[in-house]
């Protein structure tokens, strides 16, 4: 199971990730502000925006570096230090139902087995917990960029993207529920030393059409699990049926690392 996290943190420090840095700040800090509880764990790809962490309610900040990844935990701002450890997303260093908050910044694009990812992340939140994810839309020009990268070495070479939609449906398998509407930026082109959007791009922007180059969500782990009702006698049916009703009366706070 082969991760490539070097050239997912490389795109970060060229001009067009350095851009993608500036226009997700204010809804990443948002989606992060919205966080509550105990633990909060970063993951992935760190830009100086990461300073937001610091304005959450979560009490206990970790970053999660990815093997053989070249950022650093984030220094202690605002009075509050950030914990550091490495971590696999495929095996994460961490007991179940411990998490509060868990953001991936751009942290799946370099796992290979990425629904392996998701089921981790999935073990490691409590019922409740939300679920931020900063990833690549391979259905825009970044995603065009990226078809580049495996042909000739790129900055975006051995990444894998994943759809918005494809994405949607694999957190709802696990029984994520999407927090609030998905949100697209970086319309730009992912070249050149000076990234800046056309008018043309801030249209697309300010509609908000599911082209951008990157998108971010943010998903909350329900008590219930759903999968669909299998076909029975040639009968179609799109009807969920529910997979587990957990024991939330036995759970609390005490026992979420059992």
């Amino acid at each position: 199971m082969a991760n490539h996290p070097t050239s997912q943190h490389d795109w970060h420090h060229t001009a067009p990730g350095r851009q993608v840095a500036v226009e997700e700040a204010p809804i990443l800090e948002e989606m992060i502000r919205r966080l509550h509880g105990d633990v909060l764990v970063w993951s992935g790809a760190q830009p100086p925006e990461a300073v937001a962490i610091a304005r959450c309610m979560i009490r206990h900040c970790f970053y999660a570096a990815l093997p053989g990844a070249l950022d650093v935990a984030p220094a202690a701002t605002e009075g509050r230090e950030f914990s550091h450890f490495t971590s696999s997303l495929t095996e994460l260093a961490l007991p179940a139902n411990s998490v509060d908050g868990f953001v991936v910044h751009y942290g799946l694009e370099g796992v290979a087995d990425q629904r392996a990812a998701l089921r981790e992340l999935a073990r490691v939140l409590a019922y409740g917990g939300r679920l931020v994810i900063c990833a690549i839309n391979p259905l825009s020009l970044w995603g065009v960029r990226g078809l580049y990268g495996r042909l000739r070495p790129d900055m975006l070479s051995n990444l894998h993207f994943i759809s918005p939609l494809r994405m949607i449906d694999w957190l709802a398998v696990l029984g994520f529920e999407i927090d609030q509407k998905i949100s697209y930026m970086a319309y730009g082109q992912p070249l050149g030393s000076t990234p800046g959007m056309s008018r043309f791009s801030k249209a697309l922007k300010a509609r908000q059409l599911p082209v951008g180059g990157v998108y971010l969500l943010t998903a909350i782990k329900s008590a219930v699990g759903v999968r669909p009702l299998r076909h029975r006698r040639g009968v179609t049916s799109n009807k969920l049926a529910v997979v587990a009703y957990p024991r939330l009366s036995s759970w609390n706070r005490g026992e979420r690392g059992s």
